[in-house]
């Protein structure tokens, strides 16, 4: 079985779908090495550290992550992020520049004017 497939199952039975932006499947961020002119899969310096948050790039951001995290949770009890990584405005702003998406949006904008 290939990761993408074991991962669109994972999708699945977890309930996520194409045809719900809210519920849009989610494949997991794990190259950090995207200067190199080649990927060297043996090294561990390409993949990004899965025992921290996915906004954690450096340790600035991991610290900054989480004195956010203690404020906002002392007070409203929001968590890590201030929103789920997975919205549907997050969907449709990513989906707006593949193909069909992106002729549609051209179609349109020439219907509008």
């Amino acid at each position: 079985m290939s990761n993408f497939t074991y991962l669109m199952l994972l999708n699945k039975y977890s309930g996520r779908s194409f045809c719900d932006t809210n519920q849009y499947p989610i494949f997991p961020w794990i190259i950090q090495d995207y200067k190199s002119p080649t990927l060297k899969l043996d090294s561990l310096n390409t993949y990004r550290d899965l025992t921290k948050p996915i906004g954690a790039l450096n340790q600035a951001k991991l610290e900054r992550f989480y004195e956010k995290y203690q404020l906002q949770n002392e007070d409203t009890g929001i968590y890590l992020y201030g929103s789920h990584f997975s919205t549907s405005l997050f969907i449709y702003y990513f989906l707006v520049r593949m193909e069909p998406f992106s002729s549609l949006r051209t179609c349109l904008l020439y219907l509008d004017q």
